[in-house]
């Protein structure tokens, strides 16, 4: 893990000032784990414009900063639910979801699994 944000830090200062400010984007979001983050907060955060901010992560990532955030989630999400046990409802409160049935949907929606169907489809395969 150590390894990797060393290469990654310097992967984003090789390109310039936009690869420090994408690579600071990234650190914080990591930092911030489950808790959930807006585009607005990471600004401010960061002393940045949003516009400016979403422009600048786009054009170096190739896909949106709201898009980026996401998919962190989704994957520490799955990560959560292969190690089993915790249950659904749980990981819905963790991951700042405030009705269970949107937890569920926005899984759904990210993946084409229930998060049920998901841990049971893939806890199997992780745990063998």
């Amino acid at each position: 893990d150590c390894l990797m944000r060393v290469l990654l830090f310097e992967l984003s200062y090789s390109k310039g000032e936009t690869g420090k400010i994408v690579y600071e984007i990234k650190e914080v979001v990591r930092r911030r784990g489950a808790l959930p983050i807006k585009v607005s907060e990471l600004a401010v955060e960061l002393g940045y414009n949003e516009d400016y901010l979403c422009r600048i992560f786009k054009r170096h990532e190739g896909v949106t900063l709201k898009q980026y955030i996401t998919g962190v989630k989704i994957d520490m999400i799955k990560r959560d639910l292969l190690i089993g046990g915790v249950p659904l409802s749980e990981l819905s409160v963790k991951y700042g979801f405030s009705e269970y049935k949107y937890f569920l949907k926005f899984f759904k929606y990210h993946t084409d699994l229930s998060p049920h169907s998901y841990r049971e489809t893939y806890y199997n395969l992780h745990t063998n």
